[in-house]
């Protein structure tokens, strides 16, 4: 997984082989272009029956956030626009309840 100053995120194909060499496709197996801005954070996480739910924050304080559907397909479940002044989201956190977080420097 990895994001870039171009607003996109790239999911990738990671093969470790015995020596524990390793070895990432050429080519990403998705990639994201929903984003607004730079990604300054990005994070993933698997949900059985659902798939990849990804979120990234970015540079101008947005947060989008993709499922990467088990069948393929691929949708913006949320997106937080910018809001001006706002800094930029550079921590992402997961929780186990239906919430989530971000923080954006500020502790917001």
């Amino acid at each position: 997984l990895s994001s870039s100053w171009d607003a996109t995120v790239k999911v990738w194909g990671v093969n470790i082989t015995e020596g524990e060499k390793v070895h990432i496709d050429k080519e990403a197996i998705v990639e994201f272009f929903d984003a607004d801005s730079s990604i300054d954070s990005v994070d993933a996480i698997y949900i059985q029956n659902v798939g990849v739910i990804i979120a990234a924050g970015s540079t101008d304080g947005s947060l989008i956030i993709w499922v990467w559907g088990d069948d393929g397909s691929k949708r913006i479940i949320f997106k937080e626009e910018a809001r001006r002044g706002r800094e930029s989201c550079s921590t992402l956190k997961w929780s186990s309840s239906s919430n989530w977080s971000s923080n954006n420097g500020n502790g917001e």
